[in-house]
């Protein structure tokens, strides 16, 4: 089989193959399936809400902290512990937050009230939080170099598409368990995937080259990979003693001012994303929809999202990244305006499509261009700082939707409370575009 070189800015040099081998492809789809329950239980609780504000008759402020609980412990995940993966290897990280992500969503089906069940919304986010980096880091180094980007991009759309049809599956019971069935089956789903994980998924080849003793191991691994370790290979001394945090090295001179330009991107897109998947049923149930035609509407807008998705990848490949995200942001504010004012009908699913394929496909690029940007030895730390810090904006979304249809009952307001954060992010995509050499040189995809 051929081989492409591959190399990194850590100075380890391997081969990897130019073609999928049965092993890598298998793992590629396991990495899916994991992203799939991940992409449910992130929407768990927004498939709840209006379902528990009837049955615990709960005012939009609580339901508004039940959904900002769930997204805090994700931030927590993404920002402090996901960059145990560069420490202990990804592996284990992935297994121990899927874990904890199944136990605690399986757990809100039993939630007998209110503050158990932001109890249990914070386990399941810190286990999300966790998982999702450290999934995006070990598929980018298990699959042929040229197939990097759209790895990250589908493995991303396993989150959507987990959303969609989980909510599909869980729709058919709701009628006659309630929000209980929402929690089982995304507790039970991601329990599965942490077993599969357990037998299946190996560590990722960056870290193992990393730690001494495991040449072995990371021959055998790349040889079921259909690669070989370069003939020069060798440890680097210098990486391997860790003497750096690698949160510290985000912060330093040679990536300040993108990543400080990144968080202000991802900050505003996931504040958009998570205002529709956390507010989006409960605002179509507030114009007189019913709980069905909510959970539909959430289904178009995840599914529209990998389709824009799969379309943004391929443009990333031949355009600038950031003159794609600018026209992601542009679409978004327009659509977000129109579908304030649109009261039903055709037109309104349209904008619902457009928004989700705008939005969230821009989201699995901004993912892959920053586990493209930053080196292997701190990729899932990157990846999870940056996604953490965005939810920064994840976790006001929910906060000051609750508060505005709270104060004025109004849901075409509270839509348009969502174009605010889609302008953040046309700014700051300009800013990075204009103002450093992200915009001229992309990262090299």
């Amino acid at each position: 089989m051929a081989v492409a070189a591959f190399s990194d800015t850590t100075g380890i040099e391997a081969s990897r193959p130019s073609k999928f081998t049965t092993y890598s492809f298998s793992l590629f789809l396991l990495c899916i399936l994991i992203a799939m329950t991940e992409g449910y239980d992130g929407i768990a609780m927004s498939l709840a809400a209006p379902m528990l504000a009837t049955e615990w008759a709960l005012p939009p402020s609580s339901v508004g902290i039940l959904l900002t609980t769930s997204i805090a412990g994700m931030m927590f995940g993404s920002l402090v512990l996901a960059q145990l993966g560069d420490r202990w290897g990804r592996r284990p990280t992935v297994i121990l937050s899927l874990s904890i992500a199944g136990i605690g969503t399986a757990a809100g089906a039993v939630a007998p009230d209110f503050d158990t069940m932001l109890l249990t919304r914070v386990v399941a986010g810190v286990g999300l939080g966790m998982a999702i980096p450290n999934v995006l880091a070990i598929v980018m180094e298990l699959v042929p170099s040229w197939f990097r980007t759209f790895s990250i991009v589908l493995v991303s759309c396993g989150y959507p598409l987990g959303s969609s049809v989980g909510g599909l599956v869980a729709s058919q019971f709701t009628s006659d368990h309630g929000h209980k069935a929402v929690f089982l089956v995304g507790g039970v789903g991601t329990l599965l995937a942490a077993s599969l994980c357990l037998l299946f998924l190996p560590e990722s080849p960056a870290f193992l080259a990393f730690r001494e003793g495991k040449r072995d191991k990371l021959e055998v691994l790349l040889q079921r990979l259909g690669g070989k370790l370069m003939e020069n290979f060798s440890l680097d001394p210098v990486r391997t003693t860790n003497s750096r945090s690698p949160i510290s090295i985000l912060f330093s001179r040679d990536y300040l001012k993108i990543t400080m330009l990144l968080l202000a991107v991802n900050i505003g897109n996931m504040s958009v994303v998570f205002f529709f998947l956390n507010w989006l049923p409960s605002l179509l149930v507030g114009k007189g929809l019913g709980v069905e035609a909510a959970i539909k509407a959430t289904s178009i807008f995840n599914g529209a999202g990998i389709v824009g998705g799969l379309v943004l990848a391929g443009a990333i490949y031949k355009y600038k990244p950031t003159i794609v995200l600018g026209i992601c942001f542009t679409l978004a504010t327009a659509a977000i305006l129109s579908l304030a004012d649109n009261a039903g009908g055709g037109a309104f699913w349209t904008l619902i499509g457009i928004c989700g394929a705008a939005v969230v496909g821009s989201q699995f690029c901004l993912m892959a261009i920053v586990n493209q940007f930053y080196p292997a030895e701190m990729r899932a730390t990157g990846s999870g700082f940056v996604g953490g810090a965005g939810r920064l904006g994840a976790v006001a979304a929910p906060l000051v939707g609750g508060y505005v249809m709270n104060q004025t009952g109004s849901a075409p307001l509270t839509f348009a409370v969502a174009a605010v954060p889609a302008i953040l992010g046309l700014v700051a995509v300009t800013v990075l575009h204009t103002r450093t050499s992200f915009g001229r040189t992309g990262t090299g995809l």
